[in-house]
């Protein structure tokens, strides 16, 4: 769709809406309900929708790490190929080597033990983002471990947060929460919130979040002076899409991945650059009916990013 067609018709859209809910509440239309903390209150929407996540066999992710002798500092290709050349086939092969003994021992330590930050730092230093092995780590994470999450804001840099939407993964559904800002004075608190509820988590998975959600949540805690750990694993669908399809789409879009590869379309969206402005419509006419879109093009991005992983995950295991 060209983009001045999604402009056009994101602005029929709001004043479409705008119309009909008219004098309406919040509440009226959203089945959610006020939620409180230590730096104050906001809305919150829960939603599940059906949803598997395969468990694998790690072992092959293991072999794939340990065998792997670029992983060790010092290691390159030309002296991985001499190694090999000698019959070194994994890192057990070195633990008597003298110069990389003491890198082996952590490396095979973090893999038994399933250290995943370290791994993860430890695989980028040699691999692109989009690496099949970075896709694979996932898997030594557990599944109900997994946070999925995405923010609106109202620009690029040093805007509000108004909108968080989370995901998580529990007894074959998917378990989405909206904690929304009915107005700016809410910023603080669905932050919090969400702060709160990565405390339970162990790994986060995003579209584009490493660049854009996460830097941007953390800029806002330093706004309002938040402490909270968001130097966790961090899963990005969108790296990994553009390592599994380099030439079978015409971009990465997340919406380009849902027409090529996830075979859907949304109807009624609100594209991403109208977003903020049907959010100011909404604060400063009243009108719940502008978020309506907003709320639901949330959901559907974290439904996508679940969906690209799952498809991503499948196909990485063949490779591996």
């Amino acid at each position: 769709m060209e983009p001045d067609t999604n402009i056009y018709r994101s602005e029929r859209l709001k004043w479409k809406l705008i119309s009909k809910h008219k004098g309406d509440q919040l509440e009226e239309i959203f089945h959610g309900s006020v939620k409180e903390n230590t730096v104050g209150k906001f809305y919150e929407l829960s939603d599940e929708m059906d949803f598997t996540l395969d468990t694998k066999d790690c072992k092959s992710v293991e072999k794939a790490l340990l065998s792997d002798l670029k992983l060790v500092p010092g290691i390159g290709n030309k002296t991985e190929e001499k190694l090999k050349n000698k019959g070194i086939r994994d890192h057990h092969g070195l633990i008597d080597n003298d110069r990389f003994c003491e890198h082996v021992k952590e490396i095979i330590d973090e893999v038994e033990c399933r250290e995943l930050k370290r791994l993860q730092k430890r695989v980028e230093k040699c691999y692109p983002l989009n690496h099949p092995l970075n896709q694979k780590l996932v898997e030594f994470a557990d599944k109900d471990d997994l946070l999925f999450f995405d923010i609106e804001t109202l620009g690029l840099r040093y805007c509000p947060v108004f909108l968080i939407g989370i995901g998580s993964y529990s007894d074959g559904s998917l378990r989405i929460k909206q904690l929304l800002a009915r107005d700016l004075r809410e910023e603080k608190a669905i932050i919090r919130e969400f702060l709160n509820i990565a405390e339970g988590f162990g790994s986060f998975v995003s579209f584009n979040g490493r660049s854009f959600d996460s830097r941007f949540i953390s800029e806002r805690m330093k706004n309002y002076g938040l402490e909270g750990d968001l130097n966790k694993p961090h899963f990005d669908v969108l790296h990994f899409s553009r390592g599994r399809w380099k030439k079978d789409i015409p971009n990465h879009k997340l919406e380009t991945l849902e027409k090529h590869v996830l075979k859907k379309e949304r109807e009624n969206d609100v594209s991403s650059a109208m977003v903020p402005q049907f959010y100011k419509i909404y604060l400063k006419k009243g009108n719940p009916g502008p978020l309506i879109p907003i709320l639901e093009h949330n959901k559907e991005d974290i439904i996508s990013t679940a969906q690209l992983l799952k498809k991503i995950d499948e196909d990485v295991t063949q490779i591996i």
